[in-house]
Formats: C-alpha cells, sequence, structure tokens
C-alpha cells in the first residue's frame, strides 16, 4: 500500500499538479478488517487524515471532464488522463499487489 500511495501522489502531481484529496476505497473483508490498523497508522504517517467524502469531493479535480467508457475499474486519476490523452508512458510503474495479498483476498486479478 505504501507503494501505491506513493504511485498515485505521483500521478496526481504529474496530471493535476497537486496532490488532490484522494478517496480510499477499501473492500469489508478478512483481509482488511486484519490489516486496518496498520494500513491506517501508514495513512497518519504520511499526513493524511480522514475527511467526509463530500469534503473531499470538494476538490477541483472531481470536476474534470471524464468520457471513459471501459470496462475496467480504474481510479479517477486515470480515468482523468485518457481523457486527456495521456500516453502509455504516464501509466507505467504502477506498483502491483503481491500475490499472497491475492490469495489472501481471494482473487484472480486486480
Amino acid at each position: 500500500m505504501e507503494k501505491k500511495f506513493d504511485y498515485y501522489e505521483s500521478q496526481s502531481r504529474s496530471l493535476l499538479g497537486y496532490e488532490m484529496k484522494q478517496v480510499l476505497l477499501l473492500h469489508a473483508n478478512a483481509l482488511n478488517a486484519e490489516w486496518f490498523g496498520e494500513l491506517a497508522g501508514m495513512i497518519k504517517r504520511r499526513g493524511y487524515r480522514f475527511i467526509p467524502l463530500e469534503q473531499a469531493l470538494e476538490d477541483k479535480a472531481y470536476r474534470s471532464v471524464d468520457t471513459y467508457t471501459g470496462a475496467a475499474g480504474i481510479s479517477w486519476l486515470h480515468r482523468w488522463a485518457l481523457t486527456q490523452g495521456k500516453g502509455r508512458e504516464f501509466f507505467q510503474g504502477e506498483p502491483s499487489t503481491p500475490a499472497w495479498v491475492m490469495e489472501q483476498a481471494g482473487v484472480a486479478a486486480e
């Protein structure tokens, strides 16, 4: 998750010129429940704080044009980048979820 945060903070700066208010989606499962304390600690160490969704959505980034219509459940940053015509190089470097996490979560793909 630390690598994911690094990546998406960088993506935000590259696309928007600043670090936008992010929305963290966590699925209700045993893996997330078991590790939430560590995740929350990492988030706090990075300087984040939890705010209501409505407050996060006040960020001007969420008013960006989005024309993505594909089947993938991709991030808003990537939706906006595709809308802006960003090339393949923009999306490089996204860290993969470790195999053990995928196995514990019971999923085959991100």
